[in-house]
C-alpha cells in the first residue's frame, strides 16, 4: 500500500516519502487503528518513530478539511511525550508535514506562564508532557472533546502518566521503541484489546567498541585521551552531574570546545541546540538526562570508548561483559573473571 491510497495529501507525500518510501508495516497498523477507533501499541526503530504520529496529524488535516475548528474548539488528540525536548520534535515534525497545505490543523504546546482556560483559536492536537499537562488540567483547560490520547515514546517516560490514562475514557495509542515492564504495565491497564504494529529491524551494531580498564584518579586525562580517537561531534555519557561539570571544565581548561546539560543545569535546551548546530564538539550528559544505551549504540557509527576502573560497581562491570558478549564483541580480559 502506498501512502497516496492513505489518502495522505499530495503536498504531503513528496516529504513524507523523505523519511520512508512506502508505509512500514507498523505505520499501517497505526492508521488502521486510528481510523478505526481501536486502541494501539506500535513498537518502531528510532528513525521511524516520529512518522508514527502521522495517523494523527492526516486525521487532524482531514477535520480541517471539513470543518474549520472555531474559538475554543478542541483538541481532539494529546500528544504525551516523555519531557519538553521531545514535545518541541513532534511539534516541528507536525509541522513540517503540514504548514504547506491550504487546509492545515494548529498543533499546540501552552506555555506554562499564561491563563489556559481560553484560547485565542481553536487547535486540533496538543502536544504536551506529564508534569506540563496535569499544570494544564488543573487550571481548567476544556478537554472533554479529546478523543485521542497518544503516549509517544512511551519507554522513556520518567513521570506517571496514570492520571491522564485515568482522565480520558477514550482512544489510546502507545508509540514506543521497545516494552520494558512499565510500559507493559501500562498498555496491560489501561488499552482495551489493542492491535500491534512492530517495526524493529534486526540489530546491527555500526561501531568498533574500545574498553579501557584506567586508573580512577586518571579519569580527566584517560578521558582526554579517548577523544583523540575520533573526529566531532563526541557524545560523552558520565555517572552523574557532579561529574559531568567536572568534565566539562577539564575540557574547556585543555582548549577543548565542550558543553554539558545534566539535571542540575538551566538553560539545558539551549546548549542541546547549540551542539547540534555544531557550535560544541563534545558535549557531555549522563543517563538520568539523556537516553539509553539502546539509543546511544543506534546513533554511533565510529568508535565507542568505555572508561571502567576497579571502584565500579561489579553488577554493572557483569552487565557489561554480558551485552558485549551478546552483540559478539571482544571481552578483555580483566571482565572475564566475572
Amino acid at each position: 500500500m502506498s501512502w497516496e491510497q492513505l489518502l495522505v495529501p499530495k503536498k504531503m507525500v513528496q516529504d513524507i516519502k523523505s523519511i520512508t518510501k512506502r508505509p512500514s508495516p507498523a505505520q499501517l497498523i497505526g492508521f488502521k487503528g486510528v481510523f478505526d477507533n481501536l486502541d494501539t501499541v506500535i513498537e518502531s526503530d528510532q528513525d521511524l518513530l516520529l512518522s508514527c504520529l502521522l495517523p494523527i496529524l492526516i486525521l487532524a488535516v482531514q477535520q480541517e478539511m471539513g470543518l474549520q475548528y472555531t474559538k475554543d474548539e478542541g483538541p481532539f488528540a494529546i500528544v504525551v511525550c516523555p519531557h519538553r525536548r521531545t514535545a518541541e520534535q513532534v511539534i516541528q515534525f507536525c509541522k513540517q508535514f503540514s504548514n504547506t497545505l491550504q487546509h492545515y490543523p494548529n498543533i499546540y504546546t501552552p506555555s506554562l506562564d499564561r491563563d489556559l482556560t481560553t484560547l485565542p483559536d481553536g487547535f486540533h492536537i496538543l502536544v504536551s508532557y506529564p508534569t506540563h499537562l496535569k499544570k494544564i488540567m488543573d487550571q481548567g483547560l476544556y478537554l472533554d472533546l479529546v478523543s485521542i490520547v497518544c503516549l509517544y515514546d512511551a519507554s522513556e517516560l520518567q513521570d506517571p502518566v496514570d492520571f491522564i490514562l485515568t482522565r480520558f475514557k477514550c482512544q489510546k495509542m502507545v508509540i514506543t521503541q521497545k516494552q520494558p515492564y512499565e510500559t507493559r504495565q501500562l498498555i496491560k491497564k489501561y488499552l482495551d484489546k489493542p492491535v500491534l504494529g512492530d517495526d524493529h529491524k534486526p540489530f546491527m551494531f555500526k561501531c568498533q567498541v574500545q574498553v579501557d580498564y584506567i586508573r580512577q584518579d586518571k579519569l580527566f586525562p584517560s578521558l582526554l585521551q579517548a577523544l583523540q580517537k575520533t573526529s566531532p561531534p563526541v557524545l560523552v555519557f558520565t555517572q552523574s552531574s557532579e561529574q559531568a561539570r567536572l568534565s566539562e571544565e577539564y575540557l574547556l581548561l585543555k582548549g577543548i570546545e565542550a558543553c554539558s546539560v545534566h539535571t542540575a543545569k538551566r538553560n539545558n535546551d539551549t546548549v542541546l541546540k547549540d551542539f547540534e548546530k555544531g557550535y560544541y564538539d563534545v558535549l557531555i550528559t549522563t543517563d538520568h538526562f539523556n537516553c539509553h544505551s539502546y539509543k546511544r549504540s543506534q546513533h554511533c557509527r565510529t568508535l565507542m570508548t568505555l572508561l571502567v576502573h576497579k571502584q565500579d560497581n561489579p553488577k554493572e562491570l557483569k552487565k557489561l561483559k554480558e551485552i558485549l558478549t551478546t552483540l559478539s564483541l571482544p571481552v578483555p580480559k580483566f571482565l572475564s573473571p566475572l
